[in-house]
């Protein structure tokens, strides 16, 4: 069996000493690993507890809402749960059985002087001593060993509903290394995942920092935040804004051409049947990121050129704003200066608005609409009830606040260099992300091999 040394790199510049075993079968472990089925390294744990009946006591409750808001259990009183809960306890390695294609797996933490209990939606393992450590239960859980696996043995009509078998996934085969082996490919895989979780934590900050500048941006403009109480305001429908701002709405300011403010085409001139592999493209509501100056690039469509012709009234040219007018509406994009495109169509759920660069600046008005009090404005002013809808007569009339151009373009370039931030993290965020997964398929699969923790050091959090 032959091994190669090589140097396998992280996002970061330090790289991490590994040998490679090659092997023809992916999913083959090697010949000195043992495969074995989860029953035979692991307990299902299945006591249960009524917390109603201890309606006083403090627990430590592994919930489904509380691990996709933010992966931490919640402290919760008996009284306040009403159904019967797993038993847990720190080591366990709990699997969402609950639609699986939406992957759960939770290693249950530190000891906080509180009883530890589970929702039922999910499987509770605990790792049989001197077979499997609890860190190397958890990422196999997360492997094609048990994850793509567990999507197989489910029953339920709809994929929402689904549930797996547990009888059937307590007989999945996963590879089981000597104990040794087992730390060290938890250790190189809990590394990568703590620079996952601090990029994660980066951005999160980020955002609320925008979200603070925002607020007291649009509210005192450029003053430091200890002179803030120090800045004459004047009330408006949407809350105060520096005194020294002119008011007005999207009418006011809208270019001098006609269309200046124009909705999208029906949907039949707009359909399927016009799309080609490269024309000009077509703007739907996934390409708007939420609060953010770009576009997602692979959800456009494109039509011919031809169509667009046809639908000339509809072309967005770069800093035109792009508004949802339908379903989620709200959401506002800025077209970007890309080289890639002249122009863009507006498809049938969209407004689109130009302004007049020497009464507003482009990029501000983005910011301003994108504010939360106006999209609460925009929420109070929809038409509709099963489909809420803003229409042209509705964004003509938004409300604005302008200060100088010169301090919309200040405040603009803030604003912009905190979504830069969060750009550059997003993608450091990604690269560990992708990072992870080869490392846990070729970690899994013995395809990496690692001596031991000593020597299994990934920096994954560099730039």
């Amino acid at each position: 069996m032959s091994r190669t040394p090589v140097n396998l790199h992280s996002v970061g510049a330090v790289a991490m000493e590994v040998d490679v075993q090659e092997s023809v079968d992916s999913e083959m472990a090697p010949q000195e690993w043992v495969v074995a089925a989860l029953h035979d390294v692991a307990k299902m744990e299945k006591q249960t507890i009524a917390p109603q009946s201890h309606a006083t006591e403090l627990f430590d409750y592994y919930s489904i809402p509380a691990y996709n808001d933010g992966g931490q259990p919640v402290p919760e009183s008996g009284g306040a749960i009403h159904s019967q809960k797993l038993v847990v306890d720190s080591g366990m390695v709990l699997f969402g059985k609950l639609n699986p294609r939406v992957p759960k797996v939770w290693l249950v933490g530190g000891d906080f002087g509180r009883r530890k209990i589970a929702s039922t939606e999910f499987i509770p393992l605990s790792p049989i001593e001197g077979k499997i450590t609890s860190d190397f239960l958890y990422y196999v859980c997360w492997s094609d060993w048990v994850m793509a696996r567990s999507r197989e043995i489910v029953s339920g009509s709809t994929p929402s509903r689904q549930r797996v078998d547990p009888r059937a996934f307590s007989q999945l085969l996963i590879p089981l290394p000597p104990l040794p082996e087992q730390r060290a490919i938890a250790h190189v895989l809990r590394t990568v995942q703590q620079a996952k979780e601090a990029t994660e934590a980066v951005i999160a900050a980020t955002r609320q920092l925008k979200k603070s500048l925002m607020r007291h941006l649009f509210t005192y403009g450029q003053v430091p935040v200890v002179g803030a109480d120090q800045v004459p305001i004047q009330e408006t429908e949407v809350g105060s804004v520096p005194a020294n701002w002119s008011l007005g709405t999207l009418e006011d300011i809208k270019a001098a051409a006609k269309g200046a403010i124009v909705s999208g085409p029906f949907g039949s001139n707009i359909g399927k049947r016009f799309f080609v592999d490269n024309g000009v493209p077509v703007i739907r509501g996934n390409n708007l990121t939420k609060g953010r100056a770009r576009f997602v690039d692979d959800g456009f469509v494109f039509v011919t050129e031809q169509k667009a012709l046809e639908l000339v009234s509809c072309t967005a040219l770069p800093d035109d704003l792009v508004f949802t007018a339908a379903g989620t509406i709200g959401q506002v994009g800025i077209i970007p200066h890309d080289s890639r495109y002249s122009k863009y169509i507006i498809s049938n759920k969209q407004l689109r608005a130009r302004v007049d660069p020497t009464k507003a600046h482009p990029l501000y008005l983005f910011y301003w609409f994108c504010q939360d009090r106006m999209q609460r404005l925009v929420l109070q002013r929809q038409r509709g009830t099963s489909i809420p809808v803003i229409n042209l007569g509705i964004l003509r009339s938004l409300p604005i606040a302008l200060p100088p151009l010169a301090e919309q373009r200040e405040i603009a370039e803030i604003l912009s260099i905190v979504d830069r931030k969060i750009e550059v993290e997003e993608r450091r965020l990604n690269a560990i992300v992708q990072l992870f997964q080869s490392l846990l398929d070729h970690l899994m699969t013995g395809k990496v091999r690692v001596a031991g923790a000593d020597t299994a050091v990934v920096a994954a959090g560099g730039a």
